[in-house]
C-alpha cells in the first residue's frame, strides 16, 4: 500500500511540473541546522518559534516582564522552556502552547490582583499535559522558571489562592 501511494505521488510531481517545484525551499537537514545555530534562521520546531533574546536589565524590572509576541509569557521564560522541552516529533502539535497556558496561569499580573492566582487550576491544568512533558518538566520547576526575582515571588505569593482555600468550586476536567 505504501509503495503504490509512494508511486502515485511520484507520477503525479512527474505529470504535474508546477507540483515539483513549488516554491518550497527545501534544506539539507545538516545546512538547516547549522543556519539555525548561526541565527540565520528563527527557531523553528513543529510551529514552535523561540523568541528573541530580552535584555536581562529591563526584563527583570517588572513582574510582568518583556512578551513580544503578547501571549502572557515573558520571552526569557519562554526561552526557557523552549530550550528545557526542545520541541522534538515526540511533541506533538499543541503541547507547546499547551505549557505556554500554563506558564500564563502562573505569572502574576501587573498590578498585583489578589488572589487571582487559583494552585487548584495550576494543579490540574500541569496535571492534564501529556506525561513526557511532566517528566521534563515539574510543576515547582515551572513556577521557578516564571517566578525568578523577589518581585515576582511577592506578586505571586500576594495573588495566590492556595489549593483547597477558596469559595469556589473547581472541578478538574
Amino acid at each position: 500500500m505504501t509503495r503504490f501511494v509512494g508511486q502515485v505521488i511520484c507520477l503525479t510531481l512527474v505529470l504535474h511540473p508546477a507540483l515539483a517545484s513549488s516554491g518550497v525551499k527545501r534544506y539539507d537537514v545538516h545546512e538547516h541546522h547549522m543556519e539555525e545555530e548561526d541565527h540565520r534562521l528563527p527557531l523553528v520546531r513543529l510551529g514552535v518559534e523561540k523568541p528573541p533574546r530580552p535584555n536581562s536589565s529591563v526584563d527583570s524590572r517588572t513582574i510582568s516582564g518583556i512578551d513580544t509576541n503578547f501571549n502572557g509569557v515573558r520571552d526569557s521564560a519562554e526561552r526557557e522552556l523552549y530550550d528545557l522541552l526542545k520541541p522534538t516529533k515526540r511533541l506533538k502539535e499543541g503541547d507547546f502552547e499547551e505549557v505556554l497556558r500554563l506558564a500564563a496561569l502562573i505569572t502574576p499580573h501587573e498590578p498585583i490582583q489578589p488572589r487571582s492566582l487559583y494552585h487548584d487550576e495550576i494543579n490540574c491544568q500541569y496535571n492534564k499535559l501529556p506525561f513526557y512533558i511532566r517528566s521534563r518538566l515539574s510543576l515547582s520547576s515551572l513556577i521557578d522558571i516564571m517566578i525568578n526575582n523577589s518581585k515576582r515571588k511577592f506578586a505571586f505569593k500576594e495573588s495566590s489562592v492556595l489549593a483547597g482555600d477558596h469559595e469556589l468550586i473547581f472541578t478538574c476536567k
